[in-house]
């Protein structure tokens, strides 16, 4: 795939050799109260959490966690926690999520080599009761209790999972290896997406099913419950909240000292770089850059930046194999995580000395689908 950009042309010689990039401007709102600029972390205790024991109605609602699949003299069975947090009650409606750390403690280890586990996001709703295990085999389930076959226990009517072992999607959110005794912390960006659909709420908030190796005997684990007296489970989330003044505005005034409207389509310091694209990653329009804004890292691989603060921005990653015809890859609008289609994997870094600038990395799969595209192009449009 061709591996540099250039602005303002559509000479087909150039369009030939590099990636065509365009901006596309769209008036009104220019000034809108909802950009962000203020990096907030909050550390969040969950809000409720238990364990469910397959073949059995037992719970561990105020107990340890259990997850994994024990041995032979348990029958072989498995074993799931779920946990939850509050989100909505200490973050405003309309923050943006630049990272979620989820973080437990693992109180005891039988065996001591690694052992996998996943976290996933759940889909309906369950309950916390007041049974209490230190065991593997949960106890008694009481009123309000989730259970391996029953989201509510003791309900009338029945509250059936959807799926014996709990309703979560497939989806892996974050995963992570345990192989001793410890404080356990997993990051990724789709665990910070499920935090950002919860506060946006496009989706509900039913929490996180942490499920074990279920693939072999033995890999159970103890999680510390969050009526523990100490190491109990912790959600970190990194994001933006409103500033008094709009992003854009902000943009302005600290690279050109005044918060006067200069065209997107212009060129101040004539590097080759469009105002409207210094304003997409943060930089000053008044000084001389690299005029390359999708980055090759490989035949295979981008890179672009993105200012989460600017929730005017849209920004579309999008490839061809003809020039004529342009499929969108990925997509980030209103500072949040990007989406990416099947068969293309991506990532992001924080941008060193610019935090909470991110640099976007984009790669293709082993799809053979995804090999045919020859072309790429980066299009920004702003509210």
């Amino acid at each position: 795939m061709h591996s540099r950009c250039t602005f303002g042309t559509s000479s087909l010689d150039f369009v030939l050799n590099v990636h065509r990039l365009f901006f596309t401007l769209f008036l009104g709102l220019m000034l809108n109260a909802n950009l962000f600029a203020d990096q907030m972390v909050l550390e969040l205790d969950a809000e409720r959490d238990t364990a469910i024991f397959e073949g059995l109605d037992t719970s561990s609602g105020i107990g340890t966690l259990f997850i994994g699949r024990v041995g032979s003299q348990g029958d072989s069975t498995r074993r799931r926690a779920l946990i939850a947090f509050d989100i909505a009650q200490d973050m405003p409606a309309d923050s943006v999520v630049l990272s979620a750390t989820l973080q437990f403690h693992v109180p005891q280890v039988r065996i001591l080599s690694d052992k996998l586990f996943t976290i996933h996001r759940a889909y309906a709703e369950w309950g916390e009761g007041t049974s209490f295990a230190t065991k593997g085999v949960g106890v008694a389930a009481t009123a309000n209790d989730a259970t391996w076959d029953e989201r509510v226990f003791d309900e009338v009517p029945v509250e059936l999972w959807q799926s014996p072992g709990g309703d979560f999607v497939d989806e892996i959110s974050a995963a992570g290896i345990v192989n001793d005794i410890g404080v356990y912390r997993v990051s990724s960006l789709q665990l910070a997406k499920d935090v950002q659909d919860w506060i946006d709420g496009s989706k509900e908030n039913f929490g996180w099913f942490i499920v074990g190796d279920e693939r072999a005997e033995g890999t159970a684990l103890h999680i510390t419950n969050r009526e523990a007296l100490v190491n109990t489970p912790k959600l970190e989330v990194v994001f933006l909240t409103p500033p008094m003044i709009p992003r854009r505005e902000q943009w302005l005034i600290e690279f050109t000292g005044s918060n006067d409207e200069i065209s997107d389509l212009g060129d101040l310091d004539f590097d080759g770089v469009l105002n409207g694209f210094e304003y997409s990653r943060a930089s000053n329009p008044n000084e001389l850059e690299p005029a390359e804004v999708v980055i090759p890292i490989s035949e295979n691989s981008f890179s672009f930046i993105r200012d989460p603060r600017a929730r005017d921005l849209t920004y579309r990653l999008e490839f061809s194999e003809d020039l004529s015809i342009w499929d969108q890859v990925l997509v980030s609008e209103g500072g949040r995580i990007p989406e990416v289609i099947s068969g293309f994997r991506y990532s992001e870094i924080s941008v060193i000395g610019s935090e909470p600038v991110r640099e976007v990395l984009v790669f293709e799969g082993e799809d053979p689908v995804t090999k045919r595209y020859q072309f790429a192009r980066l299009v920004i449009e702003r509210n």
